[in-house]
């Protein structure tokens, strides 16, 4: 299936200059010995009512990183608000072809690289039938804020 993402996120930068957030997503992993997962990440687009908002895409090995702002500008401090949308195959875990008890996702929304704080983050995923558990996790204690 494919999943339609929309990630709203506030990025304080504090008083060091800076070009502007990146987000690092997983594009390949292995499955087993003869087969790699592969997760398609397509039409990414960033908005930023109050900093630069341009999309540069760099793969490396089996990482998308997503470097939003002006390549020429690391003028960037205090807080920013930014909404990034993008389209991905591959995310959902068939539980036919897995054996698994149902369909499972695992989304790993911001990454786990962040060098300065993140303070605001929402997603919203919608799927074709009913979600039966979630799961929430962030930071080094393992908790979010509320999960519904």
């Amino acid at each position: 299936g494919v999943a339609h993402v929309d990630l709203a996120l506030d990025v304080d930068f504090g008083q060091d200059p800076n070009r502007g957030p990146y987000l690092t997503y997983v594009v390949k992993q292995r499955f087993d010995d003869t087969r790699d997962r592969v997760y398609r990440i397509t039409d990414v687009e960033a908005s930023s009512p109050t900093a630069p908002d341009e999309v540069h895409l760099a793969e490396d090995g089996g990482l998308l990183e997503v470097r939003i702002g002006d390549e020429d500008r690391d003028d960037l401090t205090g807080v920013h608000s930014y909404r990034v949308t993008y389209r991905v195959e591959g995310w959902v875990s068939s539980a036919a072809a897995l054996g698994l008890e149902g369909d499972e996702l695992f989304l790993n929304v911001v990454g786990d690289a962040w060098v300065v704080p993140v303070l605001d983050v929402t997603v919203t995923v919608v799927g074709p039938d009913e979600v039966l558990a979630v799961r929430c996790y962030a930071g080094p204690d393992d908790t979010c804020a509320e999960q519904d």
